[in-house]
């Protein structure tokens, strides 16, 4: 099944690395290979992890307090999102509706 990211997910993961880069510099590999990680677990079993919302699923980060949150939409898997567990999720819901998965 294929794996592709929308726009705001890849903006995310920018956004990410620029806060590592700038605030923790030692973690950010860390954060890297966490990321790749979880989209070889996401690739493995992407429907293994836990429905959110409607077609919106999660999956966690082990080392950092993000969660890869993403739609499966005709046999692809769409990252919707790389978001930070302190953020408003409602964003989340617009998002997800412009996936076509609802």
């Amino acid at each position: 099944m294929p794996l592709v990211f929308r726009e705001e997910a890849e903006t995310d993961i920018r956004e990410a690395f620029a806060w590592y880069r700038k605030n923790r510099p030692h973690r950010l590999p860390d954060l890297v290979d966490d990321l790749d990680a979880a989209f070889a677990r996401l690739l493995e079993a992407p429907e293994s992890h836990p429905l959110q919302h409607r077609t919106l699923r999660r999956l966690l980060l082990k080392k950092f307090p993000y969660g890869v949150y993403y739609s499966i939409v005709d046999d692809v898997i769409v990252v919707v999102a790389i978001y930070h567990a302190k953020r408003n999720p409602a964003d989340l819901l617009e998002r997800e509706k412009r996936t076509g998965a609802t």
